[in-house]
């Protein structure tokens, strides 16, 4: 039976058979030069066996590729860390030009403080070990340094979002407190829509606008069963419609983040 390939480390065994044939070596020969089994080389050229620091640096050196594979590693190696459903979306995260977001459950994904991460990934599905829990937190509490300046963030979010407790209230602190070192830097423009809002506006659920660069759209949306990335024009207009209107019921920013500053009293 045909053994799996890893499509994010295919490219990374793409690379390494690239330099090892522009040096004109076979595989038996790099082999010598570096202990790592010829069957092992093979596969790893495939994509069918995962690399490790270690074999980038081995490789680097017999090959003299000053630092290629490993530099390579280091980028495929920040993209596996995200969960395979997650990674074609952080990937449009990256290279987008504008982020709009509406949150009526919980405080967004890019904007989550590493306590509250931690609260969420531990009442959710996720079972893992202590480490794999903390990596995944890094990996949540991370996306945001990892989105590039330019690209443009707003959110907005219900009222009941930061009245909702997650974790204890020292964990709700710490969150409400990084929400509003946000605003305060303008790394990103939050609104809060007030309970007392007419609501005029109903949407089935939290979903995400990607402005790309060059014009085209993509929405993310989420429903009870999952969720789905679509790029159509009439579904991206529909919600760009929606979050417009959502803002529009929204406080604006100094009220939004004196709303915050009341709620984390009341912890």
């Amino acid at each position: 039976m045909a053994e799996r390939v890893d499509k994010t480390w295919s490219r990374w065994g793409a690379e390494l058979r690239s330099l090892r044939r522009s040096t004109g070596k076979t595989q038996t020969e790099l082999s010598r030069a570096t202990r790592i089994s010829r069957p092992h080389i093979g596969k790893l050229e495939n994509g069918t066996r995962t690399p490790n620091r270690d074999h980038a640096v081995v490789l680097d050196s017999a090959l003299a590729t000053d630092g290629k594979l490993l530099r390579l590693w280091e980028e495929l190696n920040d993209v596996k860390r995200v969960p395979d459903k997650w990674q074609d979306f952080v990937q449009i995260e990256r290279s987008s030009a504008e982020i709009r977001e509406y949150q009526p459950l919980l405080i967004s994904g890019l904007l989550q403080a590493p306590g509250y991460a931690r609260a969420i990934l531990i009442s959710g599905p996720l079972s893992a070990t202590p480490d794999l829990l903390e990596q995944a937190v890094k990996t949540r509490v991370d996306r945001l340094a990892e989105i590039p300046p330019r690209v443009q963030l707003r959110f907005v979010l219900d009222e009941i979002v930061l009245r909702r407790r997650v974790g204890p209230p020292e964990v709700m602190r710490e969150q409400l407190d990084h929400l509003l070192f946000l605003i305060q830097d303008r790394r990103i423009r939050l609104s809060i829509i007030p309970d007392h809002a007419p609501r005029q506006t109903a949407v089935g659920g939290s979903f995400r606008i990607f402005g790309m660069p060059g014009g085209g759209v993509v929405v993310h949306l989420e429903h009870a069963k999952g969720q789905i990335v679509v790029d159509d024009p009439e579904t991206a207009n529909e919600m760009a419609t929606a979050y417009g209107d959502l803002q529009a019921e929204a406080l604006p920013s100094y009220t939004t983040a004196e709303l915050i500053e009341k709620v984390r009293g009341e912890l």
